[in-house]
């Protein structure tokens, strides 16, 4: 669940940085951070969440290679979301994962037991 927040968060951010320049001048214009957030939830669609995470962005982070590093981090995230929402659209694969698990716990157990002995 807090990879496809952290994702939905990425997403607002790349917003930004393909639309930066009415970014800034939106925060430019605004009188306050208030005003600012509501600007930029207006002129993008964003959710109070998002253009809160916007705003926080410091301004060392507006780099070109930032958003290359953005991009590619919202990639894995959303290729790890996929692939979790795949294993739980499946009782079959629940429980083979499941299966998984307990036998690696068992063995685990087993081998610090013999370690105790």
């Amino acid at each position: 669940m807090s990879s496809c927040i952290f994702s939905w968060s990425l997403s607002c951010v790349l917003i930004g940085f393909d639309n930066l320049d009415g970014v800034i001048r939106i925060i430019r214009e605004a009188s306050s951070n208030s005003a600012a957030a509501a600007g930029l939830r207006n002129a993008f669609s964003l959710s109070e969440k998002q253009a809160e995470a916007l705003l926080d962005i410091s301004l060392r982070r507006l780099s070109l290679r930032e958003s290359g590093n953005f991009m590619a981090e919202r990639k894995s995230l959303m290729e790890q979301i996929s692939k979790l929402e795949e294993l739980l659209s499946s009782r079959k694969n629940i429980l083979e994962l499941l299966r998984t698990a307990l036998i690696v716990a068992l063995r685990r157990c087993i081998l610090s037991n013999v370690d105790l002995i």
